[in-house]
């Protein structure tokens, strides 16, 4: 069954019901990206050419043409020519996307787009939204990632149902209203209707609060907040507008934590100083902001209904910050109205995605171009300027860079350094500093005495994001200490909280007896009922394999495994955890073609080469593994792990030589790793290569001054 709009439901009105009395905020709406988040395909709504012109990209040829005021492609994009029809739009600035209809009641977004940009700004044209496309590439049109019903539909419609039949692998998907519509941020509004209709007291429908009021003092700076400070249209804004898993049913009467698990600022994501990097959208960078701590909200900027910011000039941000001090060349830097001179520029750089649509960041950052040089993430000075250097563009600003070191900070942690951890602690102990950054580095902590026992005292932290947080630290703890220290989180208010404790908890259940043992079942339900509403995702289908495994259901586990492979071919974790299955079964052969699998469709995957490489190491191809292992090493998901089993496979076949400067140098990037560190010391023991060794062991000292194999190299190197 096709997704469609059907009769609505019993408690959803529809926003023509809403326009009697709000006509205003009705025909704001209709000029609203909300609006045109998804409509069917109509002469009005489509805005690309479909006047019979062809089109080729990546030697796929597309036509596009109509018949009877229907839209339609004719493409061999499938290695076979087929004719679908446009169903919907999705989007119209400064790109308009188009689904089409496959088989299961799936719709999925064509890697075609139209440029809607005017011409004299690049637009007028189609483009393809890949650089490049396999003929099995995941990014094709016709795939998962490229699905609109599981990855798309709940943030573009109203009132959606996603309606997956896990055992099919097909949906039967519903909504009240085709694009974001009025009770798409305000709730069912059917009771509300009646009331009014009736003449009687209206029944309530959310709201966002009325925001804060801003008035300056006599000469001040920045404006003083007037009024309650309110999280309410994070709930309702939040949801669609930020990187998220969802956990529960979507409202937006409910807090965001029982609907949603916020991404943190990691890696891949974020830059080290909280800059966007990945395609993140909004709640994440503005809760970094000092603007999010002193009450700011969304509807401070935007129009609620049209979603237009309220100026399109400085007077944006006057509204704060006093034109007298900030709208001035002194503080800009630029001459008035010229390039640069918009606070938005230096404050808000833009980051562009999908080759042409620009996004500002909303972390609301001061440019600091010298971090650029010693942690290397981007600087609004050298996103314009290009052909300076980050010196130059440091050198422009002089002083009045305030820095609170979260990003130096940041980039040790993600490095794994154990010895920025007391820092780390004292950053996330200071409550001035915003709880998503403190929680940044609280999940990312190598684990220690010190950080468990941090960890347990943010367990009763009022931040539901510093709770999370600290139940991340601790998933990667021994089961005693979880078993010890999680099941008090089975009456937590938060969703969020409770489902990452359950995750955390599952291969504690089958060991756990006594008082706590109830808990941990209800810890351990909620994480399994968190996984229901995207069960349609590989990832979902990975997590539930492993709760599964855990509880002892190893059928069901790989039927999950084989599931997630199902919808997307490519996904590397569920071919990794579908092999390591089949070897724990004896079953080397078919694991080996699992892992032949994930080797040539991800070759830059770290996990695959390493998976792999191992593979031959058992078969006795060690002299062949090893590029593999190498690889490993050089890949963007690499880690401790394989530059250790990478030199040990060197000194296993007498390059043990090449062991050591892989040690070392892997050292570099992961300061104060024991294993590492050790292992480099007795191979420089075993070749003779001890001019270096005195490196590895002050660290050592550092790290493990009582190990009795440390103090006894300590001692025999004379190490001081």
């Amino acid at each position: 069954m096709l997704a469609s709009c059907t009769a609505f439901a019993s408690d959803y009105a529809g926003s023509t019901q809403c326009a009697g009395c709000h006509e205003s905020e009705h025909e704001q709406w209709r000029s609203s990206d909300h609006f045109q988040s998804m409509l069917p395909a109509t002469p009005e709504s489509v805005l690309g050419d479909f006047s019979g012109v062809t089109v080729q990209f990546h030697d796929e040829t597309y036509r596009l043409f109509t018949e009877d005021d229907r839209f339609y492609v004719e493409t061999d994009a499938l290695n076979s020519r087929q004719r679908l029809e446009i169903l919907y739009t999705f989007g119209y600035r400064p790109l308009q996307q188009y689904l089409v209809a496959l088989a299961g009641g799936r719709l999925q977004a064509l890697n075609l787009s139209w440029d809607s940009r005017a011409p004299e700004d690049g637009g007028n044209r189609w483009f393809h939204l890949q650089d490049e496309m396999s003929a099995d590439s995941p990014f094709r049109w016709s795939r998962q990632l490229q699905n609109w019903n599981s990855r798309c539909a709940e943030c573009h419609s109203t009132n959606l149902e996603k309606g997956f039949n896990a055992e099919t692998l097909t949906y039967e998907t519903t909504f009240s209203e085709v694009n974001v519509a009025c009770e798409a941020c305000h709730g069912p509004g059917a009771s509300h209707v009646q009331s009014a209709i009736a003449g009687n007291d209206l029944v309530p429908m959310t709201t966002a609060p009325a925001t804060l009021t801003w008035q300056f003092a006599k000469d001040q700076a920045i404006a003083s907040p007037k009024g309650d400070a309110s999280a309410e249209s994070l709930n309702m804004c939040g949801g669609c507008h930020s990187r998220r898993t969802i956990i529960g049913d979507i409202s937006p009467e409910k807090p965001f934590d029982d609907q949603y698990q916020l991404a943190l600022l990691d890696q891949g994501l974020y830059h080290a100083d909280g800059q966007i990097q990945d395609e993140v959208f909004v709640l994440g960078s503005f809760l970094q902001s000092n603007m999010h701590g002193k009450g700011v909200t969304c509807m401070n900027c935007h129009n609620a209904h049209t979603g237009k910011v309220r100026f399109e000039d400085n007077r944006l941000c006057a509204q704060c910050h006093n034109p007298t001090t900030f709208d001035v060349s002194s503080h800009l830097r630029h001459e008035k109205n010229t390039r640069g001179a918009m606070c938005v520029d230096c404050h808000m750089p833009e980051t562009t995605y999908m080759k042409i649509d620009p996004r500002r960041d909303h972390r609301f950052g001061i440019p600091n171009p010298a971090l650029t040089a010693r942690v290397d993430v981007p600087n609004a000075c050298n996103g314009c300027h290009s052909d300076k250097s980050p010196a130059w563009a440091e050198a422009a600003i002089a002083k009045g860079v305030v820095d609170d070191g979260y990003a130096a900070l940041n980039a040790k942690v993600r490095s794994l350094d154990p010895f920025a951890t007391p820092e780390a602690l004292h950053y996330i102990g200071n409550v001035g500093h915003a709880a998503i950054k403190r929680a940044t580095l609280l999940a990312n902590l190598p684990l220690s005495q010190a950080s468990i026992r941090a960890a347990v005292q943010y367990l009763q932290d009022d931040s539901d994001l510093l709770r999370v947080a600290a139940v991340q630290l601790l998933s990667v703890a021994p089961a005693t200490i979880r078993g010890a220290t999680l099941p008090v989180l089975a009456t937590d208010v938060s969703l969020a909280v409770r489902r990452a404790a359950g995750r955390a908890l599952v291969d504690v259940l089958p060991e756990v007896s006594g008082q706590d043992a109830p808990r941990v079942t209800t810890l351990v339900d909620d994480y399994r009922a968190s996984l229901a509403p995207d069960e349609d995702v590989p990832s979902t289908q990975t997590a539930l394999a492993q709760l599964q495994a855990s509880q002892g259901e190893v059928a069901l586990a790989r039927q999950s495994l084989r599931r997630a492979i199902q919808i997307e071919p490519h996904y590397v974790p569920a071919l990794l955890n579908l092999a390591d299955r089949y070897r724990g079964d004896g079953n080397e052969a078919e694991a080996r073609v699992l892992l032949e699998r994930a080797i040539t469709v991800a070759p830059d995957s770290g996990a695959a080469n390493h998976s792999y490489g191992l593979a031959l190491i058992r078969q006795g191809s060690a002299e062949l593994a090893l590029s593999y292992l190498l690889e490993a090493t050089r890949c963007d998901d690499r880690q401790p792990r394989y530059a250790y089993v990478y030199a040990v496979a060197l000194d296993a076949i007498a390059r043990t030589s090449e062991a050591v400067n892989v040690l070392a140098q892997a050292s570099k990037l992961w300061p104060g790793q024991y294993d590492l560190l050790m292992l480099e010391v007795m191979y420089r023991e075993k070749t003779g290569l001890l001019s270096g060794i005195k490196t590895p062991l002050r660290i050592l000292s550092r790290l493990a001054p009582r190990d009795p194999q440390v103090v006894q190299r300590l001692q025999r190197y004379q190490v001081f």
